[in-house]
């Protein structure tokens, strides 16, 4: 006979599979040599968001190692007031990923540059992404921005995947979708780089779908989610370096969320497969 743990964890299964594949998101003809890939990491990112709204939620079930903590500053993890919180962006961000005013970009060829400023011009709405003479300037991986139509009082979300050098997230992806993450489910190791135990958390960021969650945290509220942290930093990536921040700035780094929501997506893949509970970091 099966366990109520197990039953539990297929109903959790059950959750994630059910989910709308068909979006309204437009993917702009720009990404016409990446679309498939574009389109498929856009459906894993916005699974995982949606899975992640029921994941941290309020609701007393087994999470993965102490990762609310690390992530997003809370005090344990059945923080209530901090699992609302996450719960509640990331369906913000499902939200932005069923929304036909959000637009995905791989080129910044519609961005014209104001002078050298820094500062770019779209549709009559100014960008900044501190770059010269475009702006993925060679450096970026990609960037969120709204687009505001002063004739309709439409805003659109836009998501501009860079693709104008190595550094661009559409140059600098290893795989579309995840897979493969940490075969032992220990979430305690958090590097990179293959070891004999798994993969570590920061694995996910070679990984489009990722790189698309994380402006999506971005387009569902880019005043919650800005570049520019509350305490002054700039928004920070990967776990050693949101594991520094203050709670505050945890909670309002797009980051977190993202890399939040990739592990326990993944790592419930894995309880299902393997009947296990998660582990305590």
């Amino acid at each position: 006979m099966m366990s109520f743990a197990f039953l539990q964890q297929i109903l959790y299964f059950l959750l994630l599979s059910n989910i709308p594949l068909a979006f309204a998101v437009s993917i702009s003809e720009d990404c016409d040599e990446w679309f498939s890939d574009v389109d498929d990491a856009l459906t894993e990112a916005r699974d995982i968001a949606a899975y992640a709204t029921t994941r941290w939620s309020g609701r007393p079930i087994p999470r993965p190692g102490t990762l609310l903590g690390d992530m997003l500053g809370s005090n344990g993890e059945d923080d209530e007031a901090v699992l609302n919180t996450a719960a509640h962006w990331f369906q913000e961000a499902v939200t932005a990923a069923d929304s036909s005013n959000t637009l995905i970009h791989c080129k910044d060829i519609h961005l014209k540059p104001i002078g050298t400023t820094g500062r770019f011009v779209d549709n009559g709405n100014q960008v900044a992404t501190g770059q010269t003479g475009n702006a993925c300037g060679g450096k970026l991986r990609g960037f969120q921005y709204d687009d505001s139509n002063p004739n309709t009082g439409i805003t659109t979300k836009i998501i501009l995947l860079c693709s104008d050098s190595e550094n661009g997230a559409l140059k600098a992806y290893k795989t579309t979708q995840i897979n493969g993450w940490n075969d032992d489910g220990d979430l305690r190791i958090v590097a990179g780089p293959k070891t004999s135990t798994g993969l570590g958390i920061n694995y996910f960021a070679s990984s489009l779908s990722y790189m698309i969650l994380h402006e999506l945290m971005h387009a569902a509220d880019n005043r919650k989610f800005p570049a520019q942290l509350p305490g002054g930093m700039k928004e920070a990536y990967g776990y050693q370096a949101i594991v520094g921040l203050s709670s505050s700035d945890k909670q309002s780094n797009a980051d977190s969320y993202a890399l939040l929501g990739c592990v326990s997506s993944e790592l419930q893949k894995k309880q299902i497969a393997q009947n296990v509970r998660p582990p305590r970091a």
